[in-house]
């Protein structure tokens, strides 16, 4: 940082000052010197400084300035040394200037420590930690998806420049072949300017260039009503923003994970879950194949963890599809919606279209245990008629009282492990 003006008298002490910084740092690549205390400079002084930045540069390092007035970048341009204060060696703060010259000057770097790093851009790979919630995958030794990377912004710094976080997300993808899903963490951006939300949208394009398939999530209120106010949110595509990483990993799993035969994500446990259902030795119906229960020929009662949104609807219809493929006998699905969280009118009208779907195929369903505010969604958008008064139970226990004699009628099951403790075999 430069501390005062600088002109005729003074400009050589500033020069062997820098030059005596540099000389003992071997890996040193870029020098960035802050101007906002230089509040004038003369023509001898911006042409003195000129050259000094020739001689760096011939030894390949790179220079740039911060925080320099007008006045001061005109008298650059009045001594012939325009080319030292244009766009791609000047940024208005410090700040700006670090997070744009980050990665460039760490590529290929072994330094674990630098003092700067709070003001670089960083691209954090999250996972999920034994203990609940995502944490920082590297320091915290973490397993990774192969195909599906949860990436947090931590910071607004990348977005200083359209090719600042670029150029991070080129250094973190270097390490993560096979990735072929996104979903960028939002979170920690607690606002946006519009040239940051643009910066946004060119790291959004770059990335869907690159091959990937891009959602974002978790923004904050003034990040979206910025996004919305400056076209950047339709130019992303209001379909790629969820509210939760749950809902865009829901959204994503059936296509990123195709074979119910691969080995065992580490993410799959963020997924809102269809559960099959038995009797357990508590009196409970509990998830039979956590507790390696028998299922029921004939009946399959399902339960749903979390919230039932236009994000998670998909896979919670891939789950019940699943379940009905695995029980070729199956007559009656009974939804237990006591662990429904939530649900909104679009996933609403997705179980009409289901139901209709699967009585199509000869399959009476019907659901229980729906919270009043899960309900009023239902009857507010018409759906409760739609599934039918004499198909919505209040418990569990009713909606199998009634629909069990009928199921089982002509059976060849001898013990119904939804009535009876059935070990599976």
């Amino acid at each position: 940082r430069i501390e005062s003006p600088v002109n005729r008298a003074n400009v050589r002490y500033v020069e062997e000052w820098v030059f005596a910084l540099v000389a003992n740092r071997p890996d040193l690549r870029h020098v960035l010197i802050v101007a906002h205390d230089m509040s004038s400079i003369d023509i001898e002084g911006a042409q003195r400084l000129g050259r000094m930045a020739k001689e760096l540069r011939k030894h390949r390092l790179a220079v740039s300035f911060s925080d320099m007035s007008d006045r001061v970048v005109q008298t650059f341009i009045e001594a012939g040394e325009g080319e030292l204060v244009d766009g791609s060696h000047l940024y208005p703060t410090e700040a700006v200037a670090v997070a744009s010259i980050w990665a460039e000057s760490h590529a290929g770097s072994d330094e674990r420590a630098c003092p700067l790093h709070p003001l670089a851009p960083q691209l954090t790979e999250l996972g999920v930690h034994p203990k609940g919630g995502l944490r920082d995958a590297v320091s915290s030794g973490l397993r990774l998806c192969p195909t599906v990377a949860i990436v947090r912004f931590d910071n607004a710094a990348g977005f200083a420049g359209e090719g600042v976080m670029i150029a991070e997300f080129e250094r973190w993808r270097s390490g993560r072949a096979g990735v072929t899903t996104v979903l960028f963490v939002c979170s920690a951006l607690s606002r946006l300017e519009p040239a940051q939300a643009e910066n946004l949208l060119a790291l959004v394009r770059h990335t869907r260039r690159c091959g990937y398939r891009v959602a974002l999530c978790r923004l904050s209120d003034p990040v979206f009503e910025t996004l919305a106010r400056s076209g950047v949110g339709d130019a992303i595509g209001v379909d790629d923003i969820y509210p939760s990483v749950t809902g865009a990993l829901a959204e994503a799993w059936g296509e990123t994970h195709p074979s119910p035969d691969d080995e065992d994500c580490p993410l799959e446990s963020l997924l809102p879950h269809v559960t099959e259902l038995s009797l357990h030795p508590d009196g409970s119906l509990r998830d039979a194949r956590r507790h390696s229960l028998a299922r029921c020929r004939h009946v399959s009662m399902v339960r749903f963890d979390g919230r039932l949104d236009y994000s998670t609807l998909k896979h919670f219809v891939r789950g019940i599809d699943g379940v009905i493929d695995s029980l070729p006998e199956l007559r009656c699905l009974i939804i237990a919606g006591h662990t429904l969280e939530k649900i909104d009118e679009i996933a609403a009208e997705g179980l009409v279209e289901m139901f209709d779907r699967l009585r199509s195929r000869g399959l009476q369903v019907c659901v229980s245990g729906l919270r009043d505010d899960v309900l009023d969604v239902l009857r507010r958008t018409g759906v409760h008629d739609a599934i039918g008064e004499d198909c919505i139970f209040p418990t569990q226990a009713r909606a199998l009282e009634c629909a069990h004699p009928e199921t089982h009628r002509d059976s060849s099951e001898e013990h119904c492990p939804l009535l009876e403790v059935v070990p599976a075999g």
